[in-house]
């Protein structure tokens, strides 16, 4: 089993009830049962990975979400936001302020803030967070590190997705 795939199932089961059936001898299709899980993305305005891509659809099929938060940017974000609709979740939208870089999805749109301030208000919205940095190592200027120190912080799951 890969890393990614043990690290899915341990916050998967982490959510799971107490009272699952434990008579089941196959795997639930939705991991999490008893709980639903908001989860947020960042990621770099450049497109992801088919690596990342696949990974980021495999974590949302695996958890029982009850919605997906982003930032509305082009590249990384919007790849997101496509992968959600087409996994038919329910997404809330947290706009930058600058509106030559977003993409204005339509889903539920929240006021337009700072990128700093935007991502934080993501983490403190959900459960756990999908994070796409461009590159592998943590970089001290970048938002996506900087959110995933955030969420760290707060005590969130975090799934780090490298290129």
């Amino acid at each position: 089993m890969s890393c990614l795939a043990e690290a899915v199932m341990s916050l998967a089961y982490e959510y799971e009830s107490k009272e699952r059936d434990i008579r089941a001898r196959t795997p639930p299709r939705r991991l999490i049962g008893a709980r639903d899980v908001v989860v947020g993305f960042v990621g770099s305005r450049i497109q992801l990975t088919p690596t990342q891509r696949d990974e980021i659809t495999n974590i949302l099929r695996a958890l029982d979400v009850a919605e997906v938060r982003h930032g509305d940017c082009f590249g990384a974000d919007a790849e997101f936001h496509d992968i959600a609709t087409t996994l038919g979740l329910s997404i809330v939208v947290h706009p930058p302020v600058n509106r030559t870089l977003r993409v204005h999805k339509t889903e539920t749109t929240l006021r337009p803030k700072p990128y700093a301030r935007r991502n934080r208000d993501i983490v403190d919205a959900i459960d756990v967070l999908i994070a796409c940095p461009k590159e592998s190592e943590e970089q001290p200027l970048s938002g996506v590190w900087a959110a995933v120190q955030y969420a760290r912080k707060r005590g969130k799951k975090v799934q780090l997705i490298t290129p």
